[in-house]
């Protein structure tokens, strides 16, 4: 295995734990809350609606911070893995932080 084999792999896989342990560790525990939530509104459909917002409200940051963190992955990946002009994959480059800038439209926020 090349040395930019070894980086590139070693980078990959550090953006596959940040993966596991940010973003998706985020959404399945907003998913476990919201589906707690759905079982209390089920058996006591009383349930303060206070309460009921500021669970939506806090799941809603949540998983804005999650989209976040997908995104700086998916820039990471871009940097370290660039795409040719041919469509080929270029040759790995160390991860500089935000080196490539994507852009991102409006439609891909989380909408209130």
């Amino acid at each position: 295995m090349s040395d930019n084999d070894a980086r590139l792999r070693a980078e990959l896989l550090e953006i596959g734990h940040h993966l596991h342990d940010g973003p998706i560790q985020a959404v399945v525990s907003v998913v476990l809350e919201l589906d707690g939530l759905r079982h209390r509104v089920d058996r006591d459909p009383s349930v303060d609606a206070t309460e009921v917002a500021r669970a939506l409200g806090t799941s809603k940051r949540v998983l804005q911070d999650a989209l976040d963190d997908l995104r700086d992955a998916v820039r990471r990946i871009g940097s370290v893995v660039p795409v040719r002009s041919d469509g080929e994959l270029g040759a790995p480059t160390p991860y500089a932080g935000a080196a490539s800038e994507v852009a991102w439209s409006e439609a891909s926020e989380v909408a209130p």
